[in-house]
């Protein structure tokens, strides 16, 4: 009797194969196996992604000057509380840089900038006619204009220009209110989870109160990142997850109104992944040295490094108390604990102190493919800068890769012992030259080459395959998005936004592990804004 049902659930799981396979595509398939997750890059005056359609929520703080003084040296700019300049002395003007792309990888055609109030704007290194009506100038960009500056010359006090707007072209005829570009949003359809922990610069943040966060309404986003508006509009759009990092000086307040704000906007059908800050056990960030800070203060451990994992632990719990009132319960939640790949002891203390696993749902590593090289690295710069691309590339197949895997390893045995499952808050490739190492032209276009080169497809392919062994598919947040390649790394899965998937060999092994194929972007409602 058992066997015949058995055998009947096994015919009608077949049939149901037959036709998911039928009716959607062979990477529609593939996707629903995966659980990967992305984590978007940075917002600069220098981002190669374009994620919006308005770029001057990518400009530069302003700049001031004055005449007969050196570049920057003008008096302070007087600004509101949104960055609008709001006057200018006698001889003096600002200016803002956008698309500070040198190879000329943005859009080209006719931008359109909107802006309200009164006084002069004037676009600098443009070479083709600029048409000027009422709220409103048009220019043409074509790729060798270099770096583009809006520069005001003069300003109205009593009715100062603010609400800058510049539509990339396609986008200013009639004017768009939808700040996300398409073409970003198509891109990361279907991926589970969108981390912000670089879009909303929550490393070495100083937001503390609600007051201090930015908004929708703000000059530039390339200060605070973006605000939290966006990202909900992001993951709603997309259908993914989002995952949230909450700055390390959020007050409980900040904490609260957060989560009533992603309860009112985000759709209730996505979970949302929860963490307090970033590696809060690495002491480059600011972040990690104030938990060691005030875990000495409570006298949580005799050693600081100690009692800074201990504040993260009794804190992430605090946070993840604040968002189950607000939400409710915890059901939409995956709270996480971050760990470090490289040493389950990080893990294992915020995990067992005060039991904290009991309130937390995962435990996040980021077992990257590591090889950082400097003067006195094993193996030292001297050495590595001399091998052949085939002999990195086999470094990186075999003992890099095995040591990645180790720590894939030793996580999960972390978290079973804690009965948390275990995700990657960050992974891929990390071959870096850092402390003057990255200074070395030969090892930085070695490092590069390595990963334009095929091989580097299959090396991203078995690392994937391991981890969702290891882990039980838990999510895998894949660094970065789309960033320029430069000595500081090869961070970006693509380098630029046009870029085509199938020229990086790293978006080629992930590709059909999360794209649905012709993938619809979900309509949303805009995002308010000053429309002039």
């Amino acid at each position: 009797m058992v066997s015949k049902c058995i055998g009947c659930n096994h015919r009608q799981l077949l049939l149901k194969i037959l036709l998911f396979s039928f009716f959607i595509s062979p990477l529609t398939a593939w996707a629903a196996t995966q659980s990967l997750g992305i984590n978007l890059a940075g917002l600069h005056d220098w981002n190669t992604e374009l994620p919006f359609v308005d770029v001057f929520r990518l400009s530069r703080v302003w700049v001031s000057q004055q005449d007969g003084k050196p570049w920057g040296k003008g008096p302070p700019v007087q600004v509101d509380n949104r960055g609008w300049i709001t006057r200018l002395a006698p001889g003096t003007w600002a200016e803002s840089c956008i698309l500070n792309i040198r190879e000329g990888r943005y859009p080209h055609g006719l931008y359109t900038l909107l802006y309200q109030g009164k006084g002069k704007i004037e676009i600098a290194n443009i070479k083709g006619p600029v048409v000027r009506t009422p709220g409103k100038i048009e220019f043409s960009l074509t790729g060798k204009e270099g770096i583009v500056w809006i520069r005001i010359k003069a300003t109205d006090p009593e009715d100062y220009i603010r609400n800058i707007r510049v539509l990339m072209p396609g986008y200013g005829k009639p004017p768009t209110t939808d700040i996300l570009r398409p073409g970003f949003l198509s891109r990361w359809q279907g991926m589970r989870a969108i981390r912000f922990i670089e879009f909303m610069a929550v490393n070495n943040a100083t937001r503390q109160h609600w007051q201090d966060r930015v908004t929708v309404d703000d000059a530039t986003w390339t200060i605070q990142g973006a605000p939290i508006e966006i990202a909900i509009a992001i993951c709603n759009r997309i259908g993914a997850s989002p995952w949230f990092c909450i700055p390390h000086l959020a007050d409980d307040d900040y904490v609260r109104r957060f989560a009533r704000l992603v309860k009112e906007q985000l759709d209730p059908e996505l979970n949302i992944y929860l963490e307090y800050s970033n590696e809060t056990w690495n002491p480059m960030f600011r972040q990690t040295r104030y938990c060691r800070e005030q875990g000495m203060k409570m006298g949580l451990a005799r050693d600081e490094t100690r009692a800074g994992l201990r504040f993260a632990a009794l804190r992430s719990v605090q946070i993840f108390h604040i968002w189950e009132q607000v939400l409710g319960s915890h059901k939409q939640l995956i709270r996480v604990m971050a760990g470090q790949a490289a040493n389950p002891k990080v893990s294992e203390e915020k995990l067992q102190y005060q039991s904290a696993w009991k309130s937390c749902d995962a435990l996040a590593v980021a077992p990257y493919i590591t090889l950082n090289v400097s003067t006195h690295s094993k193996p030292p710069l001297q050495e590595v800068r001399q091998w052949s691309l085939a002999e990195l590339l086999q470094m990186t197949s075999t003992r890099l890769l095995e040591k990645s895997i180790r720590w894939m390893q030793q996580s999960r045995i972390i978290a079973d012992r804690y009965q948390v499952r275990l995700i990657a808050y960050e992974g891929g490739q990390h071959l870096l030259g850092f402390q003057g190492a990255e200074n070395d032209d030969q090892l930085t276009s070695l490092l590069l080459a390595a990963n334009r080169a095929p091989e580097m497809e299959q090396i991203y392919r078995r690392y994937l395959d391991q981890w969702r062994s290891i882990s039980n598919n838990g999510l895998f947040c894949l660094w970065l998005s789309v960033e320029r390649w430069s000595k500081w790394g090869a961070w970006g899965l693509l380098e630029f936004f046009d870029q085509e998937g199938r020229q990086s060999p790293k978006f080629r092994a992930v590709q059909p592990r999360f794209v649905l194929r012709d993938p619809p972007v979900r309509t949303a409602p805009v995002i308010n804004e000053h429309t002039p």
